[in-house]
């Protein structure tokens, strides 16, 4: 999962994933600033299937990655949520 704060990263999901594909993009229009994301799970064990919805301030659709794809990868025992 990509989240732009490096503080307890263990914390946001019990094991990391590292992004291998997105299926589709969809853009609705150009960018805007600030954007809020949604996430909708599909599956998640050793690999996550994700949909991804990028939403302005209004709650109007941006963009869409459908589906992202992502495989678990291992973290080193006491690194603080560091991959390797």
């Amino acid at each position: 999962i990509l989240h732009p704060s490096t503080d307890q990263l263990g914390e946001l999901l019990p094991i990391s994933y590292l992004p291998t594909g997105v299926e589709r993009v969809r853009l609705y229009r150009d960018n805007a600033v600030p954007a809020w994301s949604y996430t909708r799970p599909r599956r998640c064990d050793d690999a996550l299937i994700v949909d991804i919805c990028l939403l302005d301030e209004q709650g109007e659709l941006i963009a869409e990655f459908t589906p992202l794809t992502g495989r678990a990868v291992p973290r080193a025992a006491g690194s603080g949520g560091r991959i390797d």
